[in-house]
C-alpha cells in the first residue's frame, strides 16, 4: 500500500510541474535540426492503466540506464515496481525494456534480480549485472549475456564477492578485477582467461578490445596482446601529460593548466600528441563520440539541445518544443540520435505522460 502511495503522490506532482510548464511548451521556437523519430508510450506495451486503474504503467517504470547496442537496437535498464500491477505483488524487479526497431516498440524482459547494477552494450551482446539480497543480507551478484538480435539472456556466472568488478566489455572479452590477479575472461566462454602481469606492467592498465591490453610507461604507450604474447610501442611521447585514460573507445592524453578545486581547465590530445580539445567546467560533462559532442543540461519546461560535429567550435541549438524533459537520463548512439524520456500535457487526453524518446541529430 505504502509503494501504491508513493506512486500516486510521484505522479500528482508531475502533474502539477506539467500545468505549470504547458504555457512555456507552447511558446517555444520550432527547431527542424533534430528529428523526433519516435515516440513509445508504456501503455502500448501493458495494455493496462496502474494503481487502481488511474495511471498510465510508465508511472511504475523508474529507468535508470539507456544503452544503445547498434543502430536499431535501444535498450532501457531500471527497475518495475510489480505492486503497481498487482496488490498481491509487493518488491520492485530489476528489468530491461528493449527495442530492435529503433524505439517504436519494446519488448519487457525480467532479470529475476532485485536491483540492477551495471549494464554495458556492444554491437552483437550486453553485458548485464544485477543483485539481490539472501536472507543474510549479502549481495549474489549475477552477471548475464543478452543476445542483441533474439534478446535471449545468457547466464554466465554468479559471486559474492564485494571487491570484484567488471569493465571494459567489448562484445565477448571483459576485465575482471578482484584482490587477486586481474584477468581478462572471454564470458562466451569462462575456461578462455588470461592473468595480466601487474607485477611488470603495474596496475595502471586498460583493456582496449579482444585479449589486448595498453598502458604508459615513462614516455611510452605499450600494447600487449595477452593471447599471443605480442607486444608494441603505439607511440614515443615527445611532451609530458598528467593524465592518461581510455574512454569512448579511444586512447587520451590530458595535460592541466589549472585545477584549484573552484576553476578548471585542461587540454586534451591523442596518443599521437594532436591536440583534440581543451576542457573546462563547462564541457567536461558533455557527451562525446571522435569530434562528436552534445550539450544536453538545459532540461525543464524549454529543454534545450545542442551538438557540434568540430569538437565545439561551431554549435547546433535545437530547441525542444511540445513536451518537457524533466531528468537527466540520456542514452547515445554515436554521433547519429539520442533517447531520452519526454513529458506530454494534454490535459486528461490519453496523449498525456511520459514517452520514450528518439531523436536524430541533422548534420
Amino acid at each position: 500500500m505504502g509503494s501504491r502511495l508513493i506512486n500516486i503522490l510521484k505522479q500528482g506532482t508531475w502533474l502539477i510541474v506539467c500545468f505549470l510548464s504547458i504555457i512555456a511548451c507552447s511558446q517555444q521556437k520550432t527547431d527542424n535540426n533534430m528529428k523526433w523519430i519516435s515516440k513509445f508510450d508504456f501503455f502500448d506495451l501493458y495494455k493496462v492503466r496502474v494503481n487502481g486503474g488511474y495511471f498510465n504503467p510508465g508511472s511504475a517504470i523508474r529507468l535508470e540506464k539507456i544503452a544503445i547496442p547498434n543502430e536499431n537496437t535501444i535498450l532501457l535498464a531500471g527497475s518495475k515496481d510489480e505492486n503497481s500491477f498487482d496488490e498481491n505483488k509487493k518488491s520492485d524487479v530489476a528489468v530491461l525494456f528493449a527495442s530492435n526497431d529503433k524505439g517504436k516498440s519494446y519488448k519487457e524482459i525480467l532479470l529475476n534480480d532485485d536491483i540492477l547494477n551495471d549494464i554495458q552494450a556492444e554491437e552483437n551482446y550486453t553485458f548485464i549485472e544485477s543483485y539481490s539480497r539472501n536472507k543474510d543480507a549479502t549481495k549474489i551478484y549475477n552477471v548475464q549475456l543478452l543476445n542483441n538480435k533474439t534478446f535471449e539472456l545468457i547466464k554466465v556466472l554468479e559471486y559474492s564477492d564485494k571487491n570484484t568488478f567488471y569493465n571494459y566489455f567489448d562484445g565477448k572479452y571483459i576485465l575482471q578485477r578482484n584482490e587477486s590477479i586481474p584477468k581478462i575472461i572471454n564470458l562466451l566462454n569462462l575456461k578462455e582467461e588470461y592473468s595480466i602481469p601487474t607485477n611488470e606492467i603495474g596496475k595502471s592498465f586498460f583493456h582496449i578490445g579482444d585479449t589486448r591490453i595498453v598502458y604508459k610507461k615513462n614516455q611510452e604507450i605499450i600494447e600487449i596482446n595477452l593471447r599471443t604474447k605480442e607486444q608494441k610501442v603505439l607511440s614515443q611521447l615527445k611532451s609530458k601529460y598528467d593524465y592518461f585514460f581510455y574512454i569512448d573507445n579511444q586512447l587520451i592524453l590530458k595535460k592541466v593548466r589549472i585545477d584549484d578545486g573552484v576553476n578548471y581547465e585542461s587540454e586534451i590530445y591523442d596518443i599521437y600528441e594532436n591536440k583534440l580539445y581543451e576542457e573546462t567546467n563547462d564541457n567536461k560533462s558533455f557527451y562525446r563520440y571522435k569530434n562528436f559532442i552534445c550539450d544536453y543540461r538545459k532540461i525543464g519546461s524549454k529543454p534545450e539541445i545542442r551538438y557540434s560535429y568540430d569538437y565545439g567550435k561551431t554549435w547546433t541549438t535545437h530547441h525542444v518544443q511540445g513536451f518537457t524533459i524533466l531528468q537527466n537520463l540520456f542514452g547515445f548512439y554515436k554521433d547519429q540520435f539520442l533517447v531520452t524520456e519526454g513529458i506530454f500535457w494534454h490535459f486528461d487526453s490519453p496523449e498525456s505522460g511520459g514517452r520514450i524518446m528518439v531523436g536524430e541529430f541533422e548534420k
